[in-house]
């Protein structure tokens, strides 16, 4: 029997015959009930546990192959070996968020071929080939973008042998008006100053949450938020009794109040266009084509050959952010330094500069770095600790359990930092 898979579903698209007809995304599956058309999900084909497997051992392995690519960036890059810097490690969230996606999409995708065995695909959506990457700052997902099942689906019918037709349909049909998306390619300029705006004006209200008792004995420290959420806020009200001076991180412009005026420093990468950056030059670099070996691992944990997809990732990483990071870091530590910052205060790293802010606070002889876990869970996810826990020198969160966890698997990694405390600055915003 022949599947067609279908990811986008317009009210005038017309369906081709003889198929099992499977909704991949929310959008699809609303289409196909409103059309009364019977339909499965993929999802009826597995269970999170089976395509999981043992998360214990596949971190271990996860971990080293992470330890051979910072050395390899290493090679590519002297002055990240002169630095100490582990580039891959420092963007380890994001890196493990797009690599466990490919993998794990892949086991799902050969999972439902293996039990269904197809006579033939056919694949529904919209978007096949867009992979326009709008900034720096999550390109390494693959959102608002081709999705993976549509880049993974063909080369695993292609391992099969299983025909394989692509079906792309309008992004919307005609009667369909996206009033927000209209408005803003009207008036660009409007949306962007006004939005501008929120955020200078919320920074200035940040700022000026101080105790001006310049006459306390205690105020000995110099703080730099990377974070102003509500909960912050709260934070920064408790540690400005003893808070000399507070600075604002918001992409790379810092800013502090010298009465009565709002001071901004700029911390800014040489080169932010990678056609611009002659890499021989600043970074002792070294081109090859390719990182030899990188995608061994990701392959076999696929079973397949995905580098296709995966280097269009690995590229931007390799040759535009890390060469980014190194520019940055030693700039951070240098403003550290010449304002004598005691500690950083995040709840959440996504930036480039995010990144470097944090790693610098590790190489840097005075600065420590804060980080405020901006939620509460309930599940094991030992990954964490090195998605974040392991760059941070304090780690707040917001129950009492959820700080005994986390000490539990930093003190199973053998590490001893960071210093792990709980605070809950949500209660007076949600109870």
């Amino acid at each position: 029997m022949q599947y067609c898979l279908i990811e986008h579903l317009n009210d005038d698209t017309r369906l081709p015959k003889n198929c099992c007809y499977v909704a991949l995304t929310q959008e699809a599956f609303y289409n196909l009930e409103k059309r009364n058309i019977q339909h499965i999900l993929l999802e009826d084909y597995y269970t999170s546990g089976e395509i999981r497997g043992n998360t214990d051992e596949y971190l271990i392995d996860q971990l080293d192959w992470f330890d051979w690519f910072d050395n390899e960036l290493k090679n590519i890059y002297p002055n990240a070996r002169i630095q100490n810097l582990n580039l891959s490690s420092i963007y380890y969230y994001w890196l493990k968020y797009m690599v466990d996606n490919i993998i794990l999409t892949s086991k799902i995708v050969e999972r439902f071929i293996e039990v269904v065995k197809p006579d033939g695909v056919i694949f529904i959506n919209n978007n096949h080939g867009k992979d326009y990457l709008k900034n720096y700052a999550h390109v390494l997902h693959f959102q608002a973008v081709e999705s993976t099942y549509s880049r993974l689906f063909p080369l695993f019918c292609l391992k099969y042998n299983i025909p394989f037709k692509r079906l792309v349909i309008n992004r919307k049909s005609k009667k369909q008006i996206n009033v927000k998306r209209t408005l803003k390619s009207i008036m660009p300029k409007v949306f962007e100053n006004y939005h501008a705006l929120r955020k200078y004006f919320s920074s200035i209200k940040f700022l000026l949450n101080y105790n001006f008792d310049y006459n306390s004995a205690n105020k000995k420290y110099n703080i730099l938020y990377l974070s102003t959420e509500n909960f912050i806020y709260n934070f920064s009200k408790d540690f400005n009794k003893v808070v000399e001076k507070n600075y604002l991180h918001n992409k790379g412009v810092i800013r502090h109040i010298n009465l009565p005026f709002v001071v901004k420093n700029d911390i800014s990468s040489t080169y932010n266009d990678i056609d611009q950056l002659d890499l021989n030059k600043y970074y002792g670099y070294k081109r090859k084509d390719d990182v030899e070996n990188l995608y061994n691992w990701i392959n076999n944990k696929c079973k397949n050959n995905v580098s296709e997809i995966v280097k269009t990732r690995m590229d931007l990483f390799i040759y535009t952010i890390c060469p980014i990071l190194i520019d940055l870091i030693p700039k951070y530590i240098d403003y550290y330094n010449e304002k004598k910052i005691d500690f950083i205060v995040a709840s959440h790293i996504f930036s480039i500069h995010e990144h470097a802010a944090l790693a610098a606070t590790k190489l840097s002889k005075k600065t420590k770095s804060v980080y405020i876990h901006h939620g509460a869970d309930a599940y094991d996810g030992k990954s964490r600790y090195f998605k974040l826990l392991r760059h941070c020198d304090y780690y707040f969160t917001t129950t009492v359990n959820e700080a005994e966890h986390e000490k539990s698997i930093r003190n199973k990694y053998g590490s001893k930092s960071p210093i792990i405390h709980h605070a809950n600055y949500f209660s007076n915003i949600y109870f």
